[in-house]
C-alpha cells in the first residue's frame, strides 16, 4: 500500500509541474497569464541538469516539456480569481511541495 501511495504521489506531483497544459501549468496561467510562458520556461531549463539532483529523468522531462509544453491555450473566462479560488491555488501550490521529491528513484529501486 505505501509503494502504492508513494507512485499516486508522485503522479500528483508531475501533474502539478507549473508547465504548459499540465494542471499545475493551468494554475500558473490563472494567476500569472501574461508570465506563464517565461515561468514555463524556466522551470524546464531548471530541470534540465537532472542529473545534478540525482535523478535523470528530471533532464528527460525538462526536454519533454519544453517541447510539449510551450503555449497554453486562451481561456473563455480571463477575469480574475476571487479569494477563494486563489486560496485554491495555494493549496495546490502545497500540495506539489509536498509530494515533489528530487530523487523519486534510486538505484534501489522503490
Amino acid at each position: 500500500m505505501a509503494r502504492a501511495a508513494w507512485i499516486g504521489m508522485f503522479a500528483t506531483a508531475m501533474n502539478l509541474l507549473p508547465v504548459g497544459q499540465l494542471d499545475g501549468g493551468h494554475i500558473l496561467y490563472a494567476f500569472f497569464p501574461k508570465r506563464h510562458r517565461l515561468v514555463s520556461r524556466i522551470v524546464c531549463l531548471a530541470m534540465l541538469p537532472g542529473w545534478w539532483f540525482g535523478w535523470q529523468g528530471w533532464t528527460v522531462w525538462g526536454l519533454i516539456l519544453l517541447w510539449l509544453g510551450r503555449r497554453h491555450p486562451s481561456i473563455e473566462d480571463p477575469s480574475p480569481l476571487d479569494d477563494a479560488r486563489r486560496r485554491l491555488g495555494w493549496i495546490a501550490l502545497a500540495i506539489f511541495a509536498l509530494c515533489l521529491s528530487f530523487v523519486p528513484f534510486s538505484n534501489g529501486g522503490l
